[in-house]
């Protein structure tokens, strides 16, 4: 891909390539995600979180079929909290991609 700033041109963005990074925008697909799978992924990308035991709905973010992204929600852990409307993002962990961890989290408020 090209940079933007270097459109008319046949090469990257010196800062581009350097960084291994573009300015075009990279379209995610979200897409619903059972436990369990969202458990696995958590487990192959995130450096110390165990697997969630419950959850209300889970989401992830993907580039045509491949998962780069998830965000498990569900009730809150403190006891005093959990009054039934409110819910805690449980876990998020993605494969580095740029901005999918924040765009999982607005995804997630709007979901609920």
């Amino acid at each position: 891909m090209k940079c933007l700033k270097q459109a008319n041109l046949a090469v990257e963005c010196g800062a581009c390539a350097i960084w291994g990074q573009t300015t075009m925008k990279t379209k995610f697909e979200l897409i619903p995600l059972p436990l369990d799978e969202a458990n696995l992924f958590v487990k192959r990308h995130h450096r110390h979180h165990q697997p969630v035991i419950g959850h209300k709905f889970s989401l992830g973010a993907a580039i045509g079929e491949k998962i780069i992204g998830v965000a498990i929600i569900g009730r809150p852990l403190a006891r005093m909290l959990d009054n039934g409307a409110t819910l805690e993002v449980l876990r998020v962990a993605t494969d580095g991609h740029r901005n999918a961890c924040s765009w999982l989290l607005s995804k997630s408020w709007r979901a609920t």
